[in-house]
Order: C-alpha cells, then structure tokens, then sequence
C-alpha cells in the first residue's frame, strides 16, 4: 500500500481537494475515542468562517438592514491539532462536519498515513 506523511496530506486538504478517510476517534474532554470512522469525501474548508462574513457584509450593505456582529470562538486548532472536516454525500454538502486529530487518520484516500 502507498503511503503519505501527514504533513502532505494536510497540504491537500488545505489545497481544497476532497479526500477520503479512515480515522480514529479521541475526545481528551469526555474521555472517548478508538472507534474507527469512515469519511467516504470530505474536504477542509478553513474559510468558511470568513466567506460567511463577506457574504454578509455584502448582503448588509446592499439592504438598510442594521449591521450584525458575527461571533465566534476560535478553536484554536493549530494548539490542540484538530482539523474540521465538512461531509459531502455525492459531492455535496451535507452541512455535517466532524473534527478530526491529524495524527489518528490511518488511511486518506487509498494511502496508509504514516508520521
């Protein structure tokens, strides 16, 4: 079986390509994890968050509706190495998305993920 570093397959994630993936469950808060899960596409969209707010601004300011403040919390993935994933079901988006730890994905489309 083929392998891929963690490191590129971030990079293609980041890239915007969709990618399948098998991975293992943890969840340090509730003290759970170890199932295995099946992502058949799934892409990482980090900038949802910013294209939401431009859409908006642009919305407010085509309208006299009074301006709203988006809040939101950052989830500092960077510190606890956590990604969120969005799920498309056929190539679209199913508005579901999960949070996965880059080191626990066994398999990204096809290839065993190695450190």
């Amino acid at each position: 079986m083929e392998t891929i570093s963690i490191r590129q397959m971030l990079m293609e994630l980041e890239s915007g390509k969709v990618g399948s993936m098998q991975f293992v469950t943890y969840n340090k808060t509730l003290n759970t994890g170890g199932k295995i899960k099946v992502i058949e596409e799934g892409y990482l969209m980090h900038k949802d968050r910013e294209l939401g707010k431009q859409m908006r601004r642009e919305e407010e300011a085509e309208t006299d509706l009074p301006k709203t403040e988006i809040k939101t919390r950052n989830p500092k993935h960077y510190m606890h190495y956590t990604r969120n994933i969005h799920i498309l079901k056929n190539g679209v988006p199913t508005g579901q998305m999960i949070k996965i730890h880059p080191p626990l994905v066994l398999i990204f489309n096809g290839k065993k993920v190695v450190p």
